[in-house]
């Protein structure tokens, strides 16, 4: 192999993965460890340090090191984070407890409101103010700022963020403030709104501004110590993080905003199919992202993700363009149980990696979808990863058949039976979930093909496609670590944002003002990537608005031509506008004026592609191996089995059949067949009449 390589990592809840490339595709490597809860730059080393083993290379032979986690994710949902306070103008110290006023349920006056990030005597409200023009209209003296430090200080804080009324328009007096906390307070992290993300709505600010406070110490700390790990094993490659806008940061940009890579995970593995969809040619995609967790969904057009410039966390919305990704449903280690009405539910909980599923033997007590999987034959409990981890059957099928009890289930196949009811409610729930992601969004199924990945997404794709009524899956080369290969081919990407309202048609210096404002956030954007470490092949800018008809409720963020923003030409932009509006409404206002609110500038800078080795044709596989597979009302099948790496382009492989590979097992039931694509891509379709597989 080169001795020059790129390193993709994935740290999830279950399993830390890892995909090498070389510059020349020669050799694409994957590997997996299990996840260390406890201090993830754990299992990042070791992983490498196998993963450097099994390739016979050195550490100083890796060129870059590309890094996904869900560390500050996972900080935020189980509210983990730093002790962090709030500085803000006078008279708005409530913004984070009153949100928008709106109850959690409709439906029950007495649904809790969620615990805020931020405990009300940790807000400090100062006489600071300005106008929706950016002009000051009160401005803190020098003691207030010191009086303002040493309440803070008081308050024994990891971190601040200073939120000033309507800093989005003119953000110098918040940095100012901001600046001198920092002098005055070394030990506590401060972020300013106005530098993190200057766009309009105060509470949304403030959340982003609470949420980085949150994430940034812990944070901070394990960037710091993932870097004296790998400088200690000698690996000293730039290293960069995946972010949620489905790019990549250098880790200095990391720890400044570790909260670009709040939803950095699930996006590395779009990022990864739709590099996919471009080499196959597929117009359009539906992803499955099924780890240990959860489930995640995607949709890809053109081969391009689809974005949205907010999304929510739970309760908390978030004003940062992201992957548009949405949980559907559970993951391998979703707990089995059933409630008290004799119901069988699957999840949310997860076993996680530690204890992990029964089948594990590391102490787990409760089934879960991995069980399942055990209990009806789908997984080897030999060959698991590779032969890397023994799992113990039995230990599944008995948790299952003590749960199956509970519920009226007995016999020699009760804990079979028990698996099989409890994939189809979470399959069930999943297809539910595809089939309404898609509904809302004006999207028709049959015309998308499912990629499936994550450890436990192709084992289950076949369930699901049956369920949404799916007729093609693909299958990467590497399914279980395609998040690490979406860190690989993400570009250098970082996203730039202005709030100012400006009236198309009626204001006659806004096309003049459109092109001071983007010639700024251009400079801005240019500068980040210089100083990101000359790692991208080329770089180019996006320029989109946020755009209205004037009293409408909501926006819509239209692409502004390169040409049209530079000379200010208002008639191409609000055509820009009213296009997009009739394509998706049906109708435009074309003599109507146009707002626009905001003014957004994405930077990308391409970084070299990885290239993957052609699938060769080839003799047929050996015999295969029968494995029994329980498939329902007391009945087992043959299923053969088959190693993936045997597969070639000159064949098809028929249902009932196993496929298995170091990272996942791939479930072909009967009346599917899967074949192989050059770029050795699996493709699984339902069979026609006569029972051979069609062509791919």
């Amino acid at each position: 192999m080169s001795a020059h390589c790129r390193v993709g990592i994935d740290v999830g809840g279950t399993f830390t993965d890892f995909v090498l490339a070389d510059e020349h595709g020669e050799r694409l490597l994957n590997f997996k460890v299990p996840s260390s809860p406890s201090d993830p730059s754990a299992s990042v080393t070791d992983g490498l340090d196998g993963l450097l083993t099994t390739a016979e290379l050195k550490p100083d032979a890796i060129s870059l090191l590309v890094h996904g986690t869900t560390i500050a994710l996972n900080a935020v949902v189980q509210r983990r984070g730093a002790k962090i306070g709030l500085v803000i103008s006078r008279g708005f110290g409530d913004t984070i407890l009153l949100a928008r006023g709106g109850l959690p349920n409709t439906f029950s006056y007495k649904y809790p409101k969620p615990v805020p990030l931020i405990a009300r005597d940790h807000v400090f409200e100062i006489d600071a103010r300005l106008g929706p023009d950016g002009a000051v209209r009160a401005e803190p003296s020098g003691d207030d700022l010191a009086a303002l430090a040493e309440s803070i200080a008081k308050a024994d804080l990891d971190a601040v963020g200073v939120l000033i009324l309507n800093s989005y328009a003119h953000p110098d007096l918040e940095i100012r403030i901001a600046n001198r906390l920092r002098d005055l307070l070394p030990d506590i992290l401060v972020t300013a709104s106005a530098e993190l993300w200057p766009e309009v709505r105060e509470y949304e600010r403030a959340l982003v501004t609470s949420l980085n406070c949150f994430v940034q110490p812990l944070m901070d700390r394990y960037f710091a110590r993932l870097t004296d790990r790998l400088n200690g094993m000698g690996a000293r490659a730039p290293l960069f993080v995946t972010t949620s806008n489905g790019g990549t940061v250098s880790v200095a940009s990391a720890r400044a905003e570790p909260i670009q890579t709040l939803l950095s995970g699930p996006a590395a593995g779009v990022v990864a199919a739709a590099d996919l969809a471009t080499r196959l040619a597929l117009p359009k995609l539906v992803t499955i992202d099924m780890g240990g967790t959860s489930s995640d969904m995607a949709i890809i057009e053109d081969g391009a993700p689809a974005t949205a410039m907010e999304t929510k966390l739970g309760d908390l919305p978030i004003i940062m363009p992201v992957v548009d990704v949405w949980a559907i449903g559970a993951g391998g280690g979703s707990v089995i149980w059933i409630d008290a009405q004799g119901v069988v539910k699957v999840g949310p909980e997860s076993a996680g990696a530690d204890p992990g599923p029964i089948c594990y033997g590391k102490g787990g007590d409760r089934p879960t979808i991995t069980d399942c999987y055990v209990a009806l034959g789908l997984l080897d409990p030999v060959y698991f990863l590779g032969g890397r981890m023994t799992i113990d059957r039995q230990a599944a099928i008995d948790a299952l058949a003590k749960l199956g009890a509970k519920i009226g289930l007995e016999g020699p196949a009760a804990g079979a039976e028990t698996a099989r009811a409890a994939l189809r409610i979470a399959t069930a729930k999943m297809a539910t979930e595809v089939s309404k992601g898609m509904a809302q969004r004006g999207l028709d199924p049959a015309d998308f093909a499912l990629v499936a990945y994550g450890g436990a997404g192709p084992t289950h794709a076949a369930m699901l496609a049956e369920e949404a009524r799916l007729s093609h899956i693909v299958i990467p080369p590497s399914p279980g670590t395609f998040c690490a290969f979406g860190a690989l081919v993400a570009d250098i990407r970082r996203d730039f944002v202005r709030s100012r309202r400006l009236t198309l048609g009626e204001d006659p210096n806004a096309g003049a003002e459109v092109t001071r404002i983007l010639a700024d956030l251009e400079a801005q954007a240019q500068a980040w990537i210089g100083q990101e470490g000359g790692l991208a092949n080329t770089v180019a800018v996006e320029v989109t608005a946020d755009m209205q008809y004037p009293r409408t409720a909501f926006v819509l963020t239209v692409p502004i031509a390169d040409a049209a923003w530079r000379s200010g030409d208002v008639a191409a932009i609000k055509e820009a506008f009213h296009r997009e509006h009739e394509r998706l409404y049906a109708f435009r206002h074309a003599d109507s004026p146009v707002d626009i609110t905001t003014l957004r500038v994405r930077v990308n800078g391409a970084v070299p592609p990885v290239q993957l080795a052609a699938s060769q044709d080839g003799d047929a596989p050996v015999q295969a191996d029968m494995r029994p597979v329980y498939v329902g009302d007391g009945v087992w099948v043959d299923a053969a089995v088959r190693m993936r790496a045997d597969l070639t382009t000159a064949h098809a492989v028929a249902g009932p059949a196993i496929i298995e590979q170091d990272d996942t097992t791939i479930w072909v039931p009967p009346g599917w067949a899967a074949s192989t694509d050059p770029t050795g891509c699996l493709h699984l379709r339902p069979t026609d009449v006569s029972g051979k597989g069609q062509a791919t």
